[in-house]
């Protein structure tokens, strides 16, 4: 079934149409009220309600949140009499993960109720939900017109004790002059408006958003379906009810150096309500030296009526640790070979060896077999590793006095 059917222009009777116009007419040339309506004598028009809403406002409460949108002032007249009525559009980026409750709070300064035709509709990742507010309060088998009074200031609501409000006036006589206030079931009826009454099915309500995320594109859509009255949008409000997300505070933690595991000075995140924490790397791991590297924490709350799991990230940067690579100093006798060069390692940590360098270092000295006797140094370089800053210190080589033996 089309949700834009109202967008559609679907003449009314030609012969009732002109019927009601002339009637109208005729009774306002002859200072008389018209059949039907109701009018204010001290202006001919119903003066604009002020309101009182705050402005865009966005009003989040922890647990099962009802957030509040609220898109006030408008002051938007709806075009008389033209079916293809007036949109007003809003992009809604909400915390509500999965709705479980929707409201609408509409406030019309008319002339009378039962030219209008809204509806609420929310477009969701190709998904279309719709729900009809209002269908020509009022009208029937026997009242093709509706209701003659003058506005709404209501709340939409499908669990509202008073009831349907296409027929309000079984619960509900406004003052002349007065808008209905209170709170209302929608009118739920997807009928054309030229035929619909108070015996038309009633298949639209609000819980068909329920299970979606409240965030989207949102309309509000209004038409004044019939000729001869003045009807104006002041403004309207979205409650939007379900699970937000779980409060979750994670500090960026401090940086550490290569062979320290995480643990609970880095995993730390924390939140007001009781869950579970789960963390990616988990305790105990020992990350490789670099910046800016992830962690991750996904917190699961006991309560999931009220809250949502929750992933969030942190950056940690790992520092090298330092490594010193020092020549061990040797000696060889006048004459002899060299001896075997060696270096001995201070700084290793979670268990690595000198295995783990990616080159391995370079120990070299000046002297030679034949050098006379005396101090020479050996000198150690060019050893790189991933995870270590690496340092040298060089050793010394002790050229000894050959023995010499006479006989």
């Amino acid at each position: 079934m089309r949700t834009d059917f109202i967008l559609r222009r679907f003449a009314m009777p030609e012969t009732l149409c002109d019927a009601k116009k002339t009637a109208t007419a005729r009774a306002i040339r002859h200072g008389a009220e018209p059949a039907g309506r109701l009018t204010l004598k001290s202006s001919g028009f119903v003066r604009l309600i002020l309101m009182a809403f705050f402005a865009l406002a966005v009003a989040g409460l922890v647990g099962n949140a009802a957030e509040l949108h609220s898109f006030t002032s408008l002051n938007v007249n709806i075009p008389d009499g033209n079916w293809a009525g007036l949109a007003d559009t809003r992009t809604i980026t909400s915390s509500v993960a999965s709705l479980t409750k929707v409201r609408v709070k509409l406030h019309i300064a008319g002339e009378f109720n039962g030219d209008l035709y809204a509806y609420l509709r929310q477009i969701k990742d190709g998904r279309t939900n719709f729900c009809v507010l209002l269908n020509r309060p009022g009208r029937t088998a026997s009242n093709p017109y509706g209701y003659a009074d003058c506005g709404f200031d209501v709340t939409f609501d499908d669990a509202a004790e008073n009831g349907d409000v296409h027929v309000y006036r079984n619960k509900v006589v406004p003052q002349p002059g007065t808008p209905l206030t209170l709170t209302w079931q929608p009118d739920g009826r997807y009928v054309d408006p030229a035929v619909v009454t108070d015996a038309s099915p009633r298949t639209t309500t609000l819980s068909s958003f329920n299970g979606t995320p409240g965030s989207g594109t949102w309309t509000l859509f209004i038409a004044d379906v019939d000729l001869g009255a003045t009807n104006t949008l002041l403004g309207w409000e979205l409650e939007l009810s379900g699970p937000v997300p779980a409060p979750v505070t994670w500090a960026t933690p401090s940086d550490i150096t290569y062979g320290t595991p995480l643990g609970p000075t880095q995993l730390n995140a924390s939140s007001t309500v009781p869950g579970t924490f789960t963390y990616d790397p988990p305790a105990g791991t020992v990350l490789p030296a670099g910046s800016g590297q992830t962690l991750s924490v996904t917190f699961t709350p006991q309560d999931t009526v009220n809250y949502t799991p929750v992933t969030k990230s942190v950056t940690i940067n790992v520092l090298k640790a330092p490594l010193t690579i020092t020549a061990d100093n040797k000696s060889k006798v006048y004459g002899a070979a060299l001896p075997t060069l060696t270096a001995s390692y201070s700084g290793f940590v979670n268990g690595d060896t000198p295995s783990c360098l990616s080159t391995q270092p370079v120990l070299s000295t000046t002297a030679t077999a034949a050098s006379p006797v005396g101090t020479y140094p050996i000198t150690v370089s060019g050893a790189s590793a991933a995870n270590y800053t690496i340092s040298y210190v060089n050793g010394t080589l002790t050229v000894t006095k050959a023995a010499l033996t006479i006989t």
